[in-house]
């Protein structure tokens, strides 16, 4: 299933993108139609965007609500949805300069076709699969293991040793020698949905249940994790 949301003020141009997706997706897909900032934010509280198509120019009322333009907005989305492919739609390009720091997957200038509508489609479907395959190899009593990234519940370091841990029936962790801030590093460009809780765990925010008096809570178990005070603020805008 393929969540995909497309938000623009002018109910025409949501049709018009709708229909081009709907036409050329082969897979079960949901479409979800936004006139507004409000209502797509509100929306993302509850369901997980693959593909978003954003308008940049919101309403004169939207702006008066103090959601500015469809950066903003976007940027509020992508804090909790790292992993959503950003698509803009436009005819402003004075706003390349402010898109940059929400990592669009591209920018679509109107008025435009149907062809320019199914190459970003395209674009994102690729970097869905790219990030749903992404894995870790690591050696497991001597032989190489392959997880995937979207299984790992968190990574932890002690001793010199990174752990995954990825099942909570299996105590047996499995380890390597690295740094976190490496693993973080990594984790930032092949999938960004991991958060830095404290000194020593990389959380995927995936299977955090809660998040309440500086802790996390991981898991069908709840596991408690500590957030470190240098991490509050970063935790906060990321949950």
């Amino acid at each position: 299933m393929i969540n995909i949301a497309i938000c623009d003020d002018n109910k025409i141009i949501v049709d018009m993108i709708r229909k081009c997706v709907s036409d050329y997706m082969r897979e079960e897909t949901t479409i979800h139609k936004f006139y507004n900032g409000e209502d797509i934010l509100n929306a993302s509280m509850t369901i997980k965007f693959d593909i978003i198509f954003m308008d940049i120019k919101l309403s004169r009322e939207e702006q008066i609500k103090g959601l500015d333009n469809g950066i903003n907005v976007s940027a509020r989305i992508k804090a909790t949805q790292p992993l959503a492919a950003l698509i803009f739609i436009s005819d402003y390009t004075s706003y390349f300069g402010e898109m940059v720091h929400v990592e669009p997957l591209g920018f679509i200038s109107k008025p435009f076709n149907r062809e320019d509508i199914i190459e970003m489609l395209k674009k994102a479907i690729i970097r869905k699969a790219t990030i749903d395959n992404s894995n870790i190899s690591v050696k497991y009593y001597g032989i190489n293991v392959r997880i995937n990234l979207s299984e790992i519940k968190y990574f932890y370091s002690q001793l010199r040793k990174i752990y995954i841990h990825k099942d909570e029936l299996n105590q047996d962790d499995f380890s390597f020698y690295d740094k976190l801030n490496n693993v973080e590093d990594k984790m930032r460009i092949e999938y960004p949905n991991f958060v830095r809780v404290n000194h020593s765990y990389l959380v995927n925010k995936a299977f955090i249940t809660d998040y309440k008096d500086n802790n996390v809570y991981v898991g069908s178990s709840n596991i408690v994790i500590p957030i470190g005070r240098k991490y509050i603020e970063h935790v906060r805008r990321s949950l």
